[in-house]
């Protein structure tokens, strides 16, 4: 059996001229095997954290800071194999930051939510399907 190449889901972070958090789509699909990589594009600082639980092999929370390449991404991190379903996230901008700017209070910055939505590989399901309704 060869391995297929599986690609990285980006969940990308992008600011207004202002600063202000740019919305997201709201649900991130990833399978099995995949991984996702949390992405600043813009001079920002944020945390990435999730709500209840992560479906991730880390969990965070993850502070970014897109001002500085070698902060600015989490890197590839891989959907454990026995997740299913949603987990929502929520992206923050980081005031704890010093980098962030002595102007930018807690609450000034409206933080923005998101979700992965794990689903079984399609290969996962046929595999898991076959022998089913057939009788000997």
């Amino acid at each position: 059996m060869t391995k297929t190449y599986v690609p990285i889901v980006p969940v990308t972070i992008q600011s207004d001229s202002n600063g202000q958090l740019q919305n997201m789509p709201s649900v991130y699909p990833v399978t099995h095997g995949q991984s996702v990589d949390f992405v600043v594009e813009d001079p920002i600082q944020v945390v990435v954290s999730f709500d209840q639980s992560s479906c991730l092999t880390k969990t965070g929370p993850f502070y970014l800071d897109g001002s500085d390449p070698t902060k600015a991404a989490t890197g590839p991190l891989e959907v454990l194999p026995d997740a299913a379903g949603r987990y929502p996230f929520t992206v923050a901008p980081d005031t704890s930051s010093p980098a962030s700017g002595a102007y930018k209070k807690p609450g000034d910055f409206e933080a923005k939510q998101g979700e992965l939505e794990v689903s079984p590989d399609p290969e996962e399901d046929e595999e898991k399907g076959k022998g089913k309704g057939k009788r000997d």
